[in-house]
C-alpha cells in the first residue's frame, strides 16, 4: 500500500501535533496561520504515489525575527492524514532554494537535517506583505517550491498559502 493512501485517524492527527512541537507555535510568540495548497507534482512525486491532484492542507508559518521566534523560518503543512514541515536554521527563505530541515509523517515519521546529502529545499517565489512584524495583522499570501519532499529525490511540488496572525 503507498505510504500516502494509509490512514490512522486520530492518532495520526495527534503523532502529528507531537512531531512538529519543536516546528511549531509551542515554542514561539508570533505565528500565521491559515491554509494553502501544494500542486504541479513533478513525475518523481507521482512515481513514489501522489496521484498528482491539489491538495488542500492548513497551513502554519513562523517567520523569521518576530516576537520571539528566533533566527529561523517555519512553515508546516498539516492534511487530514499527512503533515510536513520545514526548517531555515539561521535565515529567511528567499527566493533561491535552500536546504532546509524537514520532517513528515505519511504512513511513518521521518526527519532529514539541512546537512543530509540531498536534504528537502524551499524557496519563496513570492510574499505579500514582503516583511512581517509583530504588527502584522493583514493576510499574508506566500508562494513557493519544495524540492525533495518527503525524501523523494527531485519530487518538486508548488505551494501557495494565505495566512494570518492569530491575535
Amino acid at each position: 500500500m503507498s505510504l500516502f493512501k494509509s490512514g490512522f485517524g486520530s492518532l495520526v492527527l495527534l503523532g502529528a501535533c507531537l512531531l512538529f512541537a519543536p516546528f511549531g507555535a509551542l515554542a514561539q510568540t508570533v505565528g500565521f496561520y491559515g491554509g494553502g495548497t501544494i500542486y504541479n507534482f513533478s513525475q518523481p512525486c507521482i512515481d513514489d504515489g501522489w496521484d498528482g491532484t491539489p491538495r488542500a492542507y492548513q497551513v502554519r508559518l513562523t517567520p523569521h525575527g518576530v516576537g520571539a521566534n528566533g533566527n529561523r523560518d517555519r512553515i508546516n503543512f498539516f492534511g487530514y492524514f499527512q503533515a510536513f514541515g520545514f526548517e531555515l536554521s539561521g535565515g529567511r527563505f528567499t527566493s533561491d532554494f535552500q536546504d532546509v530541515h524537514h520532517v513528515y509523517m505519511f504512513s511513518g515519521v521521518d526527519w532529514r537535517s539541512q546537512t543530509y546529502s540531498e536534504p528537502a529545499q524551499i524557496r519563496v517565489i513570492a510574499m505579500s506583505p514582503a516583511n512581517l512584524t509583530e504588527d502584522t495583522t493583514s493576510p499574508v499570501r506566500i508562494r513557493g517550491q519544495i524540492r525533495h519532499l518527503a525524501g523523494t529525490r527531485w519530487c518538486r511540488v508548488n505551494f501557495d498559502a494565505t495566512v494570518q496572525r492569530d491575535p
